[in-house]
């Protein structure tokens, strides 16, 4: 057919469909396939763009877009090459109307049969508007994730200076066992810290990998300790989860009471005498403390915390000391809705499980 006789037949069926198309809320053109010419534009077009029909199809689609990679006539030819071959196409493209004005759509592009001829058909929905709120929310996002992660440094920074203030008041007191206390408070408020820090490098600021975190707290308490005539390992054992800011810190501050206890009493110089018989000149006994941490079903986190030292006392139970650190550990176990079994024999071994009130306090980080 030729190219006049295809003008007059697709004029003759214009009128068919020009009263639906013109009433569409959509932009819908129609082109030749080969040219790309644009035979026919609809009322939301013509409005849209600025331009009456004649002028739109003499200024072609290149002359409407962006001057840029992302809006180029390669891809835009790409997509048309194959709508003609029978795959539709749904992109995001751009175009600059009368004013000046920049537009985002959203472009359905298919081939179909009319007045007997293959043409592209374009169905092309302004999206501006959502682009502006989705740029103005995003913007916003930004701007409260730089809010949230500078208030996780100021707090780090401001407990710091907390366990800088305890460090100075316990060089002013000579009775070694009120500066135990002080020490003990400090390392108390480091493991929050750590929290607050790990948090503030993290890309997520409303939960903290566990594994991360632990390995990290065993460093640090491990600092704060030093063992005579003991090798210590220490190992970390933990699934790949996070979990969120109001069960990671009581987690942490538990972690810290049993390691930091184990450090002070489980390898006694009893234990050493003990373990050193048969080692060779020279050798230390190996001191081992794990943390195992496990998710188990219906949100539940498995605690398990253990060394090979000593052994706790068996009069020793945390719902009944009276000591600081025990009546803690029993305190926070309770404020996760958590059990605790001990072990005393073979070193000590504290077996915890929590059940997080909030089911979204423990997340897979595949998640």
């Amino acid at each position: 057919m030729s190219e006049k006789k295809a003008e007059d037949a697709f004029s003759l069926s214009e009128s068919a469909f020009r009263e639906m198309f013109d009433a569409s809320p959509e932009m819908i053109s129609i082109q030749d396939i080969t040219t790309g010419e644009f035979l026919y534009a609809n009322a939301e077009t013509e409005r849209a763009t600025g331009y009456p029909f004649e002028e739109f199809r003499k200024l072609g689609l290149e002359e409407f877009s962006p001057k840029s990679e992302e809006y180029s006539m390669e891809k835009a030819m790409e997509h048309m090459q194959k709508a003609v071959k029978g795959i539709p196409q749904s992109f995001e493209w751009g175009f600059i109307d009368r004013q000046g004005e920049f537009h985002h759509t959203e472009v359905k592009m298919v081939c179909a049969k009319i007045a007997g001829e293959d043409r592209l058909v374009s169905f092309v929905r302004d999206n501006t508007d959502k682009k502006i709120a989705e740029k103005r929310i995003e913007d916003s996002l930004k701007e409260k994730t730089v809010l949230l992660k500078e208030n996780h440094h100021r707090v780090k920074n401001n407990l710091q200076i907390i366990t800088s203030l305890l460090d100075l008041q316990s060089d002013t007191v000579e009775n070694e066992d009120l500066t135990l206390l002080y020490k003990e408070s400090q390392d108390r408020i480091k493991s929050m810290a750590l929290i607050h820090e790990k948090l503030y490098q993290s890309e997520d600021l409303a939960k903290i990998n566990m594994g991360d975190y632990i390995t990290s707290l065993l460093e640090q308490i491990q600092d704060s300790y030093y063992l005579y005539n003991v090798d210590l390992e220490t190992g970390v054992e933990t699934d790949d989860f996070s979990i969120h800011l109001d069960t990671a810190i009581p987690c942490g501050l538990i972690i810290n009471e049993i390691v930091s206890n184990s450090l002070k009493h489980a390898f006694s110089k009893e234990w050493i005498d003990e373990q050193t018989l048969g080692l060779d000149e020279g050798k230390f006994p190996v001191g081992k403390i794990t943390v195992e941490m496990r998710k188990g079903r219906e949100n539940e986190l498995h605690l398990v915390v253990k060394d090979n030292g000593i052994g706790l006392p068996k009069e020793i139970d945390p719902e009944t000391t009276d000591t600081l650190g025990m009546q803690l550990i029993s305190m926070l176990i309770h404020q996760l809705n958590g059990t605790v079994e001990i072990s005393k024999e073979q070193g000590t071994v504290f077996r915890i499980v929590f059940r997080p009130r909030s089911e979204e306090a423990v997340i897979t980080n595949d998640q």
